[in-house]
């Protein structure tokens, strides 16, 4: 991973932690997001518990996490 994604991934893992997703759910969906190529979010709204809707600079993302902190999530464009 370049020096470039790895500070996109940083910068979103961060918003993702402001929004009070749990570390481990966070980092691993800030890693999954700029595989998908995405280089900001503009908004992070949590639907329900564990349910995250997640505006980005490529479209609008469902995150649905596991009920329990493991570095797993699905990860839907909507």
């Amino acid at each position: 991973m370049t020096k470039q994604k790895i500070t996109i991934q940083n910068n979103i893992y961060k918003l993702l932690i402001d929004a009070e997703m749990n570390e481990i759910s966070a980092r691993f969906v800030a890693f999954k997001l700029v595989e998908k190529n995405i280089t900001s979010l503009s908004k992070i709204k949590q639907i329900k518990n564990k349910e995250f809707l997640i505006y980005t600079s490529i479209g609008k993302y469902l995150v649905v996490l596991p009920k329990i902190p493991i570095p797993d999530a699905k990860i839907s464009l909507v």
